[in-house]
């Protein structure tokens, strides 16, 4: 599968109200600390970028997105999960933010589930702005904004029943994975529950031998 042209061309993406390059340059000021860059700046790569500004720039007139659903297929060893805590973060503090925002990552199992929330929860240790807005809770693999009532939480098929949730955001992982009736019924509970609030998105990221992006 070959990767995207947009990705490399330096096309334009339509960025109308500047959402996408907000999002971008919020990125660029967080910390990482496993990041070799001076003061541990976190490393966008070009393609991490050009994929955050194709999701947040293209806008509505009225301002609401017109990216809804994303499908992102990387091969391994791309820092997929990388990615996708970034887009955590982007809706737990950053500027897609909103008061009460619900944002959850899911898997099959719990521990392929963790692995966003430690990504997401090292920024979050390695970022003292972040740090400051938001707590850890490692016991729930859930990371709090007390400040606008906004969360982020990791759940498994093989939890008990996630009939409820309310979500503004949905990334599931390894989606082709998510085997008999326990992942059909969390894929069931969180998409259904997408049609519940306005402006959400759902992100489908996974691995393959090549790129896909749609």
């Amino acid at each position: 599968m070959l990767r995207p042209a947009w990705i490399d061309d330096g096309s334009e993406i339509p960025d109308p109200l500047g959402h996408g390059e907000a999002a971008v340059q919020w990125l660029r000021m967080l910390r990482h600390p496993k990041s070799r860059l001076p003061g541990r700046a976190l490393c966008l790569d070009p393609w991490q970028e050009r994929i955050i500004r194709r999701i947040y720039g293209p806008r509505h007139p009225d301002g609401s997105r017109i990216v809804r659903r994303v499908v992102l297929l990387l091969p391994r060893g791309n820092r997929k999960t990388a990615l996708c805590a970034l887009i955590t973060l982007l809706h737990l503090m950053g500027p897609e933010r909103g008061f009460g925002n619900r944002v959850f990552s899911a898997a099959a199992s719990r521990e392929q589930a963790r692995e966003l929330y430690r990504e997401a929860a090292l920024i979050v240790t390695g970022d003292p702005q972040l740090g400051r807005y938001l707590s850890i809770k490692d016991y729930t693999s859930e990371i709090l904004c007390g400040r606008i009532g906004s969360s982020y939480r990791a759940l498994s098929s093989e939890g008990l029943s996630h009939h409820g949730l309310t979500p503004n955001v949905v990334i599931a992982d390894e989606l082709h994975v998510w085997q008999g009736r326990p992942g059909l019924n969390l894929w069931e509970a969180l998409t259904s529950a997408l049609v519940k609030v306005s402006e959400t998105l759902l992100n489908r990221p996974g691995f393959t031998g090549g790129w896909f992006v749609q």
